[in-house]
């Protein structure tokens, strides 16, 4: 990752607060392939929450990281892949996430498995969706977030820490 300017951020997230109901922050970070975010992805990320944002949305690596509940609020360290074109087995594993809001609060969180076959999306389902649940319930683990199944994935409850 590159150099960033924590003021520079600080501003743009206080001023998205002022002009909208939620602030989500995106990062294109972190080592490519590995289900570990960095120390610092997980200080930028906490920065952010600090700061005022809703939730953090980071890409890049092309396979699943933790997810971490911060101050009640979601980081997504990494959601994996969507689209791409790796064979790798561990890059065709990701999630999408689906926050419900309302009344400018994060009601829930919910993660959907989704399969990479082809270079195409699919909700993932058998033993590909069991895999997926099980390894973001794994990566997640570190930051004591907690999980529920739901009849199409998971729901997120909270972080233990």
């Amino acid at each position: 990752m590159g150099r960033w300017d924590a003021a520079l951020v600080g501003r743009a997230i206080s001023e998205a607060r002022r002009k909208a109901d939620f602030v989500f922050v995106s990062f294109h970070w972190g080592v490519e392939f590995s289900h570990r975010p960095t120390a610092t992805q997980m200080k930028i990320a906490r920065f952010c929450i600090d700061q005022g944002a809703d939730a953090v949305i980071g890409c890049h690596p092309h396979v699943l990281q933790g997810i971490e509940i911060y101050k009640g609020r979601p980081i997504f360290y990494s959601l994996g892949n969507f689209i791409f074109d790796q064979a790798y087995e561990p890059a065709c594993r990701s999630v999408f996430a689906v926050l419900r809001v309302s009344a400018k609060r994060l009601e829930e969180i919910l993660l959907r498995p989704v399969y990479i076959r082809d270079c195409i999306p699919e909700l993932a389902a058998g033993e590909k969706k069991e895999a997926i649940i099980a390894d973001l319930q794994e990566y997640s683990k570190v930051f004591g977030t907690e999980f529920t199944l739901t009849g199409d994935g998971l729901r997120v409850l909270h972080s233990g820490r």
